[in-house]
């Protein structure tokens, strides 16, 4: 029916061919806490919720088989795929919530597990994580939905702690 580049066209856009399935596996995760036990909430050293737009959430994930870290995360957001933000935590009865948005993760299919490192900081103390003076972070596994046709629905952070923002000894 199609021949040549546009055949491949089509194929590519139908499904992954078997030997470029690495460069079109895309596994999804919701990057949300908003859902698990109250244990899992952002808090202060004293255990107190923390909430507001000072308080920046970002993530960094890493391949659970290979350990190194994905770049190129992208929002799913009315099948459009954007940079992931920086998130900040929700306000009044939610504080120690972060929102959620469901993430597409490059190289790793549905189905794959990623460790998704979550990273908070007061941006009052520091632009970046790194320079923050009170910062916190917590790691989880997360299993990767997104495989199957239809698509699995993407998977969830079940596992994820919580974390402690706490000033950060020189």
């Amino acid at each position: 029916m199609f021949s040549g580049p546009i055949r491949l066209l089509v194929l590519l856009v139908i499904g992954c061919l078997p030997g470029l399935a690495p460069a079109c596996a895309q596994g999804t995760f919701v990057w949300s806490n908003a859902r698990l036990p109250a244990s899992a909430r952002v808090m202060d050293c004293d255990g107190k919720p923390l909430g507001g737009t000072n308080y920046a959430v970002e993530i960094r994930v890493k391949d659970s088989a290979t350990g190194r870290e994905i770049a190129g995360l992208e929002q799913l957001k009315d099948g459009r795929g954007i940079p992931v933000p920086t998130l900040t935590l929700l306000s009044g009865p939610a504080a120690g919530r972060f929102g959620s948005v469901t993430v597409r993760v490059p190289g790793v299919e549905g189905g794959g597990a990623v460790r998704v490192q979550v990273r908070v900081w007061d941006r009052r103390r520091g632009r970046t994580y790194e320079s923050a003076s009170l910062r916190g972070e917590a790691e989880v596994t997360v299993r990767l939905g997104g495989q199957g046709s239809p698509p699995a629905f993407p998977g969830l952070m079940t596992g994820f702690p919580g974390l402690r923002v706490c000033p950060v000894r020189p």
